[in-house]
């Protein structure tokens, strides 16, 4: 993994740990099984009348749109601006998905989902 991120062993280590907790979490398990969505994309970037947005990843389900924001953590702090990144995500989604709901979440480094409407 350091190799491969170009960075020192034991922050290579916590990136490892940290994309194992994320993968081993039950409540993500859906938007890493190929056989539960129609697709998904890493590092998805559109083009809006707005300029451009790029998407950590986008989960097409059958009745959502999800897209995901991979944080490290999350500070009570940091909320409200993350509230507002996610809801010009979702605009800028609705541009290209107007058909389906688009749901909007924080993934953290310990596994958790937290939902942004």
């Amino acid at each position: 993994v350091a190799g491969w991120l170009k960075c020192a062993p034991a922050l290579a280590h916590t990136v490892h740990a940290q994309a194992g907790a994320i993968l081993a979490s039950d409540e993500l398990a859906r938007f890493f099984d190929p056989a539960a969505f129609r697709f998904a994309r890493n590092e998805m970037e559109i083009l809006t009348a707005e300029g451009a947005a790029r998407f950590d990843r986008v989960v097409m389900f059958d009745d959502a749109l999800w897209i995901l924001d991979y944080k490290r953590q999350l500070l009570d702090s940091e909320r409200a601006a993350y509230a507002q990144q996610l809801a010009r995500y979702r605009m800028a989604a609705r541009e290209v998905f107007s058909d389906i709901a688009i749901r909007t979440a924080l993934v953290t480094a310990d596994g958790r989902l937290i939902e942004i409407a």
